[in-house]
């Protein structure tokens, strides 16, 4: 179920992992055990997540992923082009997963994040993007899309 809570969407339960919607428990269903509710089983939100929401998860992903290639400028989509990339959704906040492949294009990538953090905070202000190096070299940047103001003029 996408819910809308404080100006952004949710995926009641949902969690992505590294490409792969995986279940896990309700929020709702969470937060009822920790208030020690007796609601009858039925009134409670499903345990585990069924194939619909695995179908709707990716749903959301593709057409999030869609609008926010669409809004990136000309030099920031030939950047993600040469890139493996993503949009992750889960429990805590969305993210844009770029993996490089040599460190040229990590560099240019890395001195383009402010612009990148730009147009993913459109969608929701708790983003966060992760940059991979190529996997030999070295470890992934990771920062939230909030964070970059602060960044903006050493970045």
């Amino acid at each position: 179920m996408i819910k809308r809570l404080n100006n952004q969407l949710y995926l009641a339960g949902k969690v992505k992992l590294d490409g792969n919607c995986e279940s896990k428990l309700s929020p709702n269903y969470a937060f009822a055990i920790m208030l020690n509710l007796s609601l009858d089983p039925d009134d409670l939100p499903p345990a585990q997540l069924d194939q619909a929401d695995s179908i709707l998860c990716r749903q959301l992903e593709e057409s999030i992923s869609r609008h926010f290639y669409e809004n990136c400028n000309g030099v920031t989509q030939a950047l993600l082009l040469s890139c493996e990339w993503y949009i992750a959704t889960n429990s805590d906040a969305l993210m844009l997963v770029i993996t490089c492949p040599d460190m040229m294009t990590n560099w240019r990538v890395l001195n383009n994040v402010v612009l990148i953090g730009n147009v993913l905070e459109r969608f929701v202000s708790s983003a966060k993007i992760r940059v991979c190096p190529p996997a030999d070299a070295g470890v992934p940047f990771e920062i939230r899309v909030d964070e970059i103001s602060v960044y903006r003029d050493s970045l």
